[in-house]
């Protein structure tokens, strides 16, 4: 009876970090925690795109549209652009920190990618490719976070020597259509 109750204490026993493990466990949290608001913000990207057909689709045609909303006259393309820009706003609001393998060139194609989906003067290519970039970008940080963990918990809780493989980035690919 007495080694099934010591056994029972060990195995009851919280698992326990060094020092560089808990820094190097915290950077997986944190970069969890990033992964998770960045698809938050995808979902956020995803609802967008049935209004872009809707909406204002270049300069000349949300210039005729919008003098056509500045008389009073209500349209579909007034109320659908007016839908991206709450959109717009909240993915503002709350976008992703990307820390890890993002960069500050990540950031900025975020905040243009945001920027772009709400702006009517910009063609309706270019907001269909805001809403992939948003969505490589969640994919990509969702990617990290999933690498890190692996290795760490694959090289004793250790993220010395971790390498990021980001998944193929479609903007680079000469091919997409």
């Amino acid at each position: 009876m007495h080694y099934k109750a010591k056994l029972q204490k060990v195995t009851n026993k919280p698992e326990t970090f060094s020092y560089s493990q808990k820094k190097e466990f915290d950077v997986l949290t944190k970069a969890k925690e990033e992964a998770n608001e960045a698809d938050n913000m995808a979902s956020v990207a995803s609802r967008a795109a049935p209004l872009l057909q809707q909406a204002y689709g270049g300069r000349i045609e949300a210039g005729v549209k919008g003098l056509v909303g500045a008389v009073g006259i209500s349209t579909e393309a007034k109320d659908a652009n007016d839908r991206l820009n709450t959109l717009s706003q909240s993915l503002a609001l709350n976008s992703p920190k990307f820390s890890g393998p993002t960069s500050d060139a990540d950031a900025k194609r975020y905040d243009k990618a945001v920027g772009d989906l709400a702006n009517p003067s910009v063609s309706l290519a270019s907001k269909e490719a805001a809403i992939k970039d948003i969505q490589y970008l969640s994919q990509k940080a969702k990617a990290y976070a999933e690498q890190a963990e692996a290795h760490f918990y694959e090289n004793n809780k250790s993220l010395r020597g971790f390498k990021f493989i980001a998944p193929p980035d479609p903007s680079e690919n000469p091919y997409r259509r």
